[in-house]
C-alpha cells in the first residue's frame, strides 16, 4: 500500500550569516511498496521490496523541504518468533537494506544503509 507522509519541519540556528528560522509543512519522500511473502523452515517469513521516491520538494538551499531529493531501492526482510505455546511472547526483528541514488542538483550519492529493528511483546489478550 502506497504511503504519502506529510511532515512538519522547524528549523532554528544561529549561522554565521546571522539567525536562520523557517519551517514548511509539506509531503515527504514516500514509499510505494510492493509487499510479498517467502517460506523458510516450515514457517512462514515476510519479506517486501520497495522503493523511496522523490515526491517531496528538495532544493539543496533549504533544509526545511520535506523532499531528500534522491531515489532509494529498498529490500526488507522480518520474522517473528513465538516462544511459547499460547503465541502470548513474541520476538521480532525486521531488517532493511538501502540502496540511495544520486541526489538531484547536487552530484551526491548517499550511498547504503543497513537497518535492523527488534521488540520482544507480550499478548495481555488472546486472538480469535
Amino acid at each position: 500500500m502506497p504511503c504519502l507522509p506529510l511532515v512538519y519541519t522547524e528549523i532554528k540556528a544561529n549561522t554565521p550569516g546571522g539567525p536562520f528560522h523557517n519551517q514548511r509543512s509539506a509531503l515527504a519522500t514516500s514509499s510505494p511498496r510492493a509487499p510479498g511473502r517467502g517460506i523458510c523452515n516450515n514457517g512462514t517469513w515476510p519479506w517486501a521490496a520497495g522503493v523511496w521516491a522523490p515526491t517531496g520538494d528538495f532544493d539543496v538551499h533549504n533544509p526545511t523541504l520535506a523532499g531528500k531529493g534522491y531515489w532509494t531501492e529498498m529490500l526488507t526482510a522480518g520474522a517473528t518468533w513465538y516462544p511459547d505455546q499460547e503465541k502470548r511472547w513474541a520476538l521480532s526483528v525486521l531488517n532493511r537494506y538501502e540502496f540511495s541514488q544520486e541526489q538531484s542538483d547536487t552530484d551526491i550519492t548517499p550511498g547504503q544503509a543497513y537497518t535492523v529493528e527488534g521488540g520482544l511483546s507480550y499478548g495481555v489478550t488472546k486472538d480469535h
